[in-house]
C-alpha cells in the first residue's frame, strides 16, 4: 500500500484550503512566518481603518466649523410672555373678537 501525501477527504469534511495544506506539509518555521505575516497584515488593516475614522471625524468637524463661520449672526427677537398682562406696547389680541358674526 502506497502512502499518499494527501489522504482522500471524507464526504462530510469540508475541502481544505491551499494555505492549510501548505501549512500542514511545511516545517514549523514556515508556519511561524506565515502566522507573523497574517498578523502584520491584519494589524495594518486595523490601523488603516482607525486612521480613516480619525480623518473622517476631523474632516466633519472642520467642515462644520467652516459652515458655522459663513452663517450670519442670529437676529435678536423678543418673545412675548404669554402670562404677562397686556400693555399698550404688546396688546393681547382676542381671536374671538375678530370673527365675523
Amino acid at each position: 500500500m502506497a502512502s499518499d501525501a494527501n489522504p482522500p477527504a471524507k464526504a462530510d469534511e469540508p475541502r481544505r484550503s491551499q494555505l492549510r495544506r501548505i501549512l500542514d506539509e511545511e516545517s514549523p518555521e514556515v508556519r511561524k512566518k506565515v502566522g507573523r505575516a497574517i498578523f502584520s497584515l491584519s494589524l495594518t488593516a486595523l490601523v488603516t481603518i482607525a486612521l480613516l475614522g480619525v480623518f473622517l471625524i476631523w474632516h466633519l468637524m472642520r467642515r462644520a466649523r467652516l459652515i458655522r463661520e459663513r452663517l450670519p449672526l442670529p437676529r435678536e427677537i423678543e418673545l412675548v410672555d404669554p402670562l404677562a398682562k397686556p400693555t399698550d406696547e404688546f396688546p393681547v389680541s382676542n381671536p374671538e373678537s375678530k370673527r365675523p358674526t
